[in-house]
């Protein structure tokens, strides 16, 4: 079984790496018979493929063996031969992914072309003894060629790809029935024990027969294969540097042994074993120094005894595993379900980006609709104002939107109903005012809805977020509106808001298309109404004498004493100013409806006493100056009015003066 294999057979061995590669060159293949050399000279000419180059083969007597090579060359096949079956299988090696696809024909092909020309010569002395294949198994032939290629794809399996376990890439292939172990044996000088075989052979041999009867009754010295190594050999760092290494492998005959061989081995002492069997063997000359054996190590065995055997501890270990997470997961629903879902780290709005977003990162409100097909939609809110207007005949159905409407932005449209907030249903028979508190109660501690506002600046166009009032920002009375100047802590000239821009854009209306500036002056106060404080420290109130729908949420803020009003005339045109005093607006209805007098400019021959500042209408007025009060009839779900209407009444000086007072506010 020592007798190198006749040419053109060579010993296979992976590319030098100084002294790693000689224990491969120096010892021959483990084969016992012809036919498996004539099985790894189609296996070895099977690797020499698509021009990738020869794969070098390595006969290897132990997984461990194996296992450390490959860790070392990801590049080389790891072999063992399996005496008790008479040939070698392949137990560890890298493969490329397009190694094979049809093993069978593939490797029948592949070899044919290598070895075609030596076909006769193997023929003449090595005759397969497996019965060939059928002749329609993927277009095998029956020839002796053919039979040894079938032999050799069932006894080395291929795997497609490489992987893990074993690092750089290399894959465990064919798990083997046996049981591995190593040990050193210090002292002792290989070259000495090599060049007397009498003496390696006989020391083999007692190491057999001891490892036999130390791993229990199935075994004999016949299950038993010992090889003798220097360490050498082998990669750096595994085997103490001179040292003989034993490597072993047990394979018992008897079915299910494999087990009950590795725990007899376990409990053994090997160490003391292999010692007394040394010292008997090994002559004088050989011997450096104190004879110890040390480094014994049993290596685990992969194989379907030992798998079976864990398998009803791991079920009842998933088994545990699972009802442990059930059970925490049911704990942790029941725990959240009063909690809002976290909110986006983002503003959800199609806008450009800017720094001047804020973050959203509070929890958010879960509403939940009636569509107009009457499908169920479940929206969540995480800012404030919702910006819904509701109807007044139906308190649950939206009638509307206001201005820069954040449920408008999230996908809902008109005529939906309301059906519940968070946990709270809303029925038909809800009132207006349950429906508000409700809105209310679970929207207040949302953050604010940002109101957008753009300007020309007359190099760009900037836009801008507003998150709380009041802005105090004064405007031509002239479109388009530009900003004339500031109130005192105006929070727009602390955030950048420059005189001479021009306001092209609030919320989602594009200001720029618009002729009537009152219909402009109403979108920004039904802007600016949604902010917190965006009108001040009153509270903003509506009148209902109109026929509108009405808001079911009261009014986030209030209006400003700073707000934007209409000036006293001036040489440099007519601007929104601060009445005198900086008296505090209120929201005003007047009987008067004709609401263009509001930005008409008054008749030279008209004139009207104010209650608070009598006198006559300055001659050189070249407008009627009133402060925009918000008014109307209905108000959004931030409480801001829709549909403002002042009552213009001027002074002597040409002002208007605003009192909290007046008809129809409530």
């Amino acid at each position: 079984s020592r007798e190198h294999v006749s040419a053109p057979l060579q010993p296979l061995a992976c590319p030098p790496r100084g002294a790693h590669d000689r224990r491969f060159q120096m010892q021959p293949l483990a084969v016992v018979a012809a036919f498996t050399a004539y099985q790894f000279q189609l296996y070895a000419n099977r690797t020499a493929y698509a021009g990738q180059g020869s794969k070098d083969e390595v006969a290897g007597l132990s997984v461990q063996e194996c296992q450390r090579y490959c860790q070392e060359d990801s590049f080389c096949d790891c072999v063992i031969f399996e005496r008790s079956q008479g040939r070698c299988s392949k137990l560890w090696g890298c493969q490329p992914s397009r190694f094979v696809r049809d093993p069978e024909r593939d490797l029948y092909l592949r070899s044919r072309v290598e070895v075609e020309s030596n076909t006769a010569e193997f023929e003449e002395s090595f005759v397969p003894s497996l019965d060939p294949p059928s002749k329609a198994r993927k277009g095998l032939t029956t020839t002796p060629f053919a039979s040894a290629a079938w032999a050799l794809n069932t006894a080395a399996h291929v795997e497609p790809s490489c992987g893990p376990p074993l690092p750089p890439q290399c894959r465990f292939l064919q798990p083997q029935n046996l049981v591995n172990f190593s040990a050193t044996i210090s002292n002792v000088d290989f070259e000495e024990l090599d060049a007397h075989p009498s003496m390696r052979e006989r020391l083999e041999a007692n190491l057999k027969a001891a490892i036999a009867k130390a791993g229990g009754n199935t075994l004999t010295p016949d299950d038993v294969f010992v090889e003798l190594s220097p360490s050498e050999h082998f990669p750096e760092g595994i085997f103490p540097p001179g040292t003989v290494v034993v490597l072993c492998v047990v394979d018992p005959k008897q079915a299910g042994a494999v087990r009950g061989v590795e725990q007899s081995l376990r409990s053994s002492n090997l160490s003391e074993i292999l010692h007394k069997e040394v010292k008997q063997v090994v002559d004088p000359k050989a011997v450096k120094g104190p004879i110890s054996v040390d480094n014994v190590h049993v290596f685990q065995t992969v194989n379907g005894d030992s798998l079976r055997s864990w398998v009803p501890i791991l079920a009842v270990l998933v088994a545990t595993a699972l009802i442990l997470l059930s059970v925490c997961a049911a704990l942790l629903i029941r725990s959240t379900r009063k909690r809002y879902r976290p909110c986006p780290r983002q503003l959800d709005m199609d806008l450009e980006d800017t720094e001047e977003i804020p973050g959203l990162v509070n929890g958010a409100l879960p509403l939940h609709f009636l569509d107009l097909d009457g499908d169920k939609r479940v929206l969540w809110f995480t800012c404030r104002p919702l910006g819904i207007t509701f109807s007044k005949q139906e308190p649950s159905r939206v009638a509307g939107f206001p201005v820069g409407s954040y449920a408008r932005k999230k996908g809902v449209k008109t005529g939906w109903t309301l059906t519940q907030v968070a946990e709270t249903q809303i029925t038909p028979k809800t009132s207006t005012a349950e429906v508000a508190h409700c809105l209310d109660e679970h929207s207040k501690d949302l953050d604010p809805w940002p109101l957008r506002m753009d300007f020309n600046t007359g190099k760009e166009i900037r836009t801008m977020y507003f998150t709380e009032g009041p802005l105090g920002m004064e405007f031509f009375n002239t479109l388009p509106v530009t900003v004339d100047g500031f109130q005192p802590g105006s929070l727009a000239r602390e955030r950048g808001v420059q005189r001479g821009w021009k306001l092209i854009r609030i919320g989602d209306i594009d200001l720029s298309a618009e002729d009537d500036f009152e219909t402009v002056l109403r979108c920004v106060i039904d802007g600016v109404a949604q902010l917190p404080n965006g009108f001040g420290d009153q509270s903003v109130r509506s009148s209902s004498r109109q026929s509108r729908e009405s808001s079911l949420l009261k009014p986030p803020g209030a209006l400003p004493k700073t707000g934007m009003m209409i000036p006293s005339p001036s040489s440099a045109g007519t601007v929104l100013r601060p009445p005198s005093a900086a008296m505090p607006l209120s929201p005003m209805v007047g009987k008067d409806t004709r609401r263009n007098q509001l930005l008409r400019p008054p008749s030279p021959s008209r004139s009207s006493t104010s209650p608070t500042s009598p006198g006559s209408a300055d001659p050189g007025a070249r407008s009627r100056p009133v402060s925009p009060q918000p008014t109307g009839t209905s108000t959004t779900s931030s409480g801001r009015p829709v549909s403002p209407s002042p009552s213009p009444r001027t002074s002597a000086n040409g002002r208007v003066p605003v009192s909290p007072g007046g008809p129809g506010r409530r």
